[in-house]
């Protein structure tokens, strides 16, 4: 494995949302309240983008039947039972990615 690079830190803000493409992995890199975050990039319902997904109360919605998932474990909060697919998070000097 090897560290492959998401994104430069001074880039990353509150609010922050975007989708990522490593070799095969669709990676969201999110971040809420000052940390950051990593997923699958979809929903787990019927796998569509959460890239235009909403961020509340630690919490992403998916845009298109409005399921909640907690940022900090990926838990559903609504009308879904399974999980987001939570991506580990490596820090390389000023930049984070993922060891692939």
């Amino acid at each position: 494995m090897s560290f492959r690079a998401l994104e430069k830190l001074h880039r990353v803000h509150e609010g922050y949302i975007q989708a990522h493409k490593v070799d095969e992995l669709d990676i969201l890199l999110v971040c809420n309240e000052g940390k950051l975050y990593a997923f699958k990039n979809y929903c787990p319902h019927q796998g569509v983008p959460l890239t235009h997904g909403t961020l509340e109360n630690g919490a992403i919605r998916c845009p298109l039947h409005g399921f909640e998932f907690r940022l900090r474990d990926g838990c559903p909060l609504t009308g879904i039972s399974a999980p987001l697919e939570s991506v580990t998070l490596v820090y390389e000097g000023n930049t984070v990615g993922i060891d692939h």
